[in-house]
């Protein structure tokens, strides 16, 4: 079919088209947007052809898709087997609940001591011993003082080069 056929038909209004015209339309991309500027139902009659039939064929594609459909419904079906009933879930929560509840009213902590020069020892006694910066200089790093309060001064150094443990 020649393009100046193709453009008769399509200023002839929607009618059936052939075969032809079809193909006309899917390959040539001029008359694709001519005919989609005329009749906008063209575009998805372009859509199709030859490409769109699946590899094996449609029969193999559709007993492909009816496997995957049963697979599915026998996976439903054995997942819904292996579930507990509602009512057998819920005595479980109880149970786990009252076993999770009574620990803690009958748990008591260890006493603890009352002897108040050993605690004041522990108390004076830090847990880990971290190493003291007295002096940091880096043109990289960003360091924040905060003003000194009470005899406490802080401050803070962020160096991605620092260790994370300092």
């Amino acid at each position: 079919m020649t393009c100046e056929r193709f453009l008769e038909l399509v200023s002839a209004g929607p009618v059936a088209h052939s075969v032809e015209f079809l193909d006309h339309l899917r390959q040539c991309p001029n008359c694709l947007d001519r005919a989609v500027h005329a009749d906008p139902d063209l575009l998805f009659r372009a859509i199709g052809g030859a490409d769109l039939v699946p590899p094996g064929g449609v029969d193999a594609f559709v007993g492909e898709v009816m496997q995957q459909v049963h697979v599915r419904q026998t996976e439903q079906q054995v997942i819904s087997r292996r579930r507990l009933a509602a009512p057998i879930r819920w005595s479980i929560a109880a149970v786990l609940a009252m076993a999770v509840g009574g620990t803690a009213v009958l748990y008591r902590p260890a006493a603890v001591s009352t002897n108040a020069p050993l605690s004041v020892a522990r108390l004076q006694q830090p847990a880990t011993m971290r190493p003291v910066v007295e002096n940091y200089a880096n043109t990289d790093a960003t360091i924040v003082q905060l003003p000194a309060g009470n005899d406490l001064q802080v401050v803070m150094i962020f160096d991605d080069k620092l260790p994370a443990d300092l």
